[in-house]
């Protein structure tokens, strides 16, 4: 039998979005562990699906956060993280709505946690019907965790391994990883958020664990990667490449405007040499998408840089 979860200091947030087909699975499971509901907070951005309604009637023990419009995948859920470090969470657990929960996997994330010095914890994910590792893990721990990949090779498992980030779509966040580094940033719409997030907290000096005793299953990188094949470039996929060059601090602001420019430039030009107006139409819109934010991912870089100058120096 597993060990409730209503006791432990942490706050599950969830940001909904049209997520009306899995929100059910999402808050049963995580109810179904034991967890308080009061615990659990739903931030919905402006779903038109029914999904906030769903929440209200199904499961009135949850919290449910409306924002007034879609913020995004980064502000969205910085809403939740803000409302969860106010009111004194030693812990905020991010979980995507198309996930659900193991029964403990609450307990043993928190077991990692406190077992742990401060940092980010995350689960082992697989795929949502169970069969296998998520395929966007898969890839992720074959060059990032060969100590996990040998050990299961063995049929052994240690209770956590080193990562070099996290896992979009569920991991546990010490506060103290909040104190220091900040949220995240919300230059970011959807996608690469996760990724500037795990870059700022590894110059933190703040450490990432896998914790493959604890199981999520995910159903969003199975759908993307194997219904689409994987190579659809959104705009916001696209976008994030251009900011995560950009918010590089380990090279100066020059260079990498530079870098994009001539990365766009390339792109029209390859563009017209097939004749291809579509690759030409989406870099000239994300030229002009960046070129209207510049000021701004100027200002969040800048911010980071003084963030980790300052940590270097309470370090020496």
């Amino acid at each position: 039998m597993t060990e409730p979860a209503a006791n432990l200091d942490m706050v599950v947030v969830v940001l909904t979005y049209n997520g009306l087909q899995w929100i059910e699975k999402c808050l049963a499971s995580v109810l179904a562990s034991g967890f308080n509901g009061q615990r659990v907070l739903v931030v919905d951005n402006a779903s038109t699906d029914g999904t906030p309604e769903k929440v209200r009637q199904q499961f009135p023990q949850v919290r449910l956060e409306q924002n007034d419009r879609n913020l995004g995948f980064a502000a969205g859920n910085n809403v939740g993280i803000k409302l969860a470090l106010d009111e004194g969470a030693e812990y905020v657990m991010l979980l995507n709505q198309d996930t659900t929960v193991a029964p403990d996997c609450l307990s043993r994330l928190e077991e990692a946690a406190k077992g742990n010095p401060p940092g980010v914890f995350a689960p082992l994910q697989l795929r949502y019907d169970g069969s296998g590792l998520d395929p966007g893990m898969r890839r992720g721990l074959l060059v990032e965790s060969g100590e996990f990949i040998d050990d299961l090779w063995r049929g052994q498992r240690r209770k956590t391994y080193p990562l070099k980030e996290a896992y979009g779509g569920a991991v546990l966040f010490h506060r103290a990883v909040f104190e220091a580094v900040g949220l995240f940033d919300e230059c970011y719409f959807l996608y690469g958020e996760d990724e500037d997030l795990c870059r700022r907290i590894r110059w933190a000096g703040f450490q990432f664990s896998l914790v493959p005793g604890a199981l999520v299953y995910h159903w969003h990188t199975l759908a993307q990667m194997e219904s689409s094949g994987g190579n659809v470039p959104s705009p916001h996929a696209r976008r994030s490449v251009y900011l995560l060059a950009l918010k590089d601090i380990q090279r100066s602001w020059v260079s990498r405007c530079l870098y994009v420019a001539k990365t766009l430039v390339g792109q029209c030009v390859r563009g017209l040499a097939r004749f291809d107006g579509t690759a030409v139409g989406n870099a000239l819109q994300d030229a002009a998408w960046l070129a209207l934010r510049l000021q701004g991912i100027k200002c969040a870089r800048d911010h980071d840089k003084t963030a980790m100058e300052r940590q270097d120096s309470a370090r020496r």
